[in-house]
């Protein structure tokens, strides 16, 4: 069960067998945000499928807009920090939550302080960070050169072909290709969709 006590989605993929997903990885900037804005309809779909699993949305939120786009969602946003110049410092990462209503609808805090500690790129951090889960159930959503490991080691790895394009390296790496961050999250509101993908 995952942290939040959410439900699994079940999946029984013809040919493949039983498929159980708990959690489900994004990558910010270019798979649900484009310009750094995450459109109204990727929103909802979030919040949707986050009663049903956890959802972590993955940033290095270079411009520090990161935390107030993701207001109001219910997501786990896990800040990735970036090594300075000289490679040199890191920071480790932090996860920003939902807060009670006690302290505000959609506020964040920071809470998390495991994981992504190595020195390395983003793309080693959101491997390191990859490590805490059960990759059996978790699937991942991204379109950067630094998500093509997670897409991979993942049990369902979903790349997807936004405003600001797909890494040929994401793609080889992943399950799956779609057009863009809405088609990707209705595979699992609609999974039947899912099923007649993979099915063998």
């Amino acid at each position: 069960m995952n942290e939040k006590g959410a439900n699994l989605i079940k999946i029984d993929v013809p040919g493949r067998g039983n498929m159980e997903i708990e959690n489900i990885l994004l990558d910010l900037n270019g798979t649900i945000a484009t310009d750094g804005k995450i459109p109204l309809d990727v929103r909802e779909k979030i919040n949707l499928l986050s009663e049903k699993v956890t959802i972590y949305i993955l940033t290095a939120d270079t411009q520090g807009t990161a935390g107030e786009e993701v207001r109001g969602m219910n997501a786990d946003m896990i800040k990735i920090a970036e090594e300075d110049s000289k490679n040199r410092k890191f920071d480790p990462s932090t996860a920003s939550k939902p807060c009670s209503s006690e302290q505000g609808q959609g506020a964040l805090r920071v809470n998390l302080e495991q994981a992504l500690r190595s020195r390395g790129s983003e793309r080693s951090r959101k491997v390191e960070f990859l490590k805490t889960f059960d990759l059996e159930k978790t699937v991942a959503i991204g379109n950067g050169n630094n998500d093509q490991l997670i897409l991979k080691e993942v049990a369902l790895g979903i790349a997807v072909l936004g405003d600001e394009g797909l890494s040929v390296s994401a793609m080889k790496n992943a399950d799956i290709v779609v057009k863009n961050i809405s088609d990707a999250l209705d595979l699992f509101l609609k999974p039947k969709r899912l099923m007649a993908t993979l099915r063998e």
